[in-house]
């Protein structure tokens, strides 16, 4: 029987689609209402290309971070407004029947919560290879592209492990590698850093923001927007569902300290 590294080395070439060299997401006005009083994003219009660098979009709570991120890959569709996503001079809506091409598109790094609706009682390659199930792979290719992906992620020794056997940092790295192996275009996640200690984040960040794949992220975590290692070039900053900042790092961060402090005094004033 052949080893996982005979086949990886194999088949490495191999891959699910050839992912666009150019990915932006384009929003025209958008609003997402989840009823009639309560607001995800309001008139949103924005373009992000994401051809240079990495791009945090940062807030607190209830800022609207989750719903952009959910607007970018399809989940949701606006309620009033546009959201495209462009790829090598196609654009795509998934208010209109584009769903499907944009998770192709765009690879989503699934929350925790999310993680834990996937079958427990396989391997993580095995999930993977689940994953890869709707492309046009031979059992052996699936194989080789998890194998790929997971020693991506330094999970290769942990391939036959179920998913509830994963302790935190490993589970964080997996949802990545799951993202990765199909291939997109660009990765995006939402808080891929939650619930870590100060190493684990720093190591799952390291491997999410080197890993090749441009990546959009949402964090409250301004640390993270600071440090010049993971190539983060632009930082979006939510607040009450709008965006309140749009610039690079330095400036963003002091934007945000200074929003936070201003949010403090309006709670102190009040008490």
């Amino acid at each position: 029987m052949f080893g996982m590294g005979l086949l990886t080395s194999l088949f490495k070439t191999t891959r699910p689609v050839t992912p666009p060299q150019k990915v932006g997401f384009g929003f025209d006005h958008a609003v997402y209402a989840y009823d009639a009083q309560t607001y995800g994003v309001r008139d949103i219009s924005l373009d992000l290309s994401c051809s240079n660098g990495n791009t945090a979009i940062i807030g607190l709570n209830g800022a609207g971070k989750s719903t952009l991120i959910d607007l970018m890959n399809g989940t949701l569709t606006p309620s009033s407004g546009k959201v495209t996503v462009e790829a090598d001079g196609k654009s795509y809506d998934a208010s209109h029947g584009g769903r499907a091409q944009i998770q192709r598109i765009v690879g989503t790094v699934q929350r925790e919560a999310d993680l834990y609706r996937l079958r427990h009682n396989v391997s993580i390659e095995q999930s993977i290879d689940e994953l890869l199930r709707k492309y046009r792979l031979t059992t052996v290719q699936r194989l080789a592209i998890a194998g790929d992906a997971l020693a991506k992620f330094s999970l290769d020794t942990n391939m036959r492990t179920p998913l509830d056997e994963l302790d935190g940092e490993q589970l964080h790295l997996f949802a990545i590698a799951r993202a990765y192996a199909a291939n997109p275009g660009v990765l995006l996640a939402d808080e891929p850093m939650r619930g870590l200690d100060e190493i684990s984040s720093r190591h799952v960040a390291h491997r999410l923001f080197t890993c090749g794949k441009p990546v959009v992220f949402a964090t409250h975590n301004v640390d993270l927007i600071r440090n010049d290692e993971f190539n983060i070039t632009r930082v979006i900053v939510m607040d009450e569902g709008e965006i309140a900042f749009d610039g690079e790092p330095a400036s963003a961060s002091a934007y945000y300290a200074q929003l936070i402090r201003s949010k403090y005094r309006q709670i102190s004033s009040t008490q």
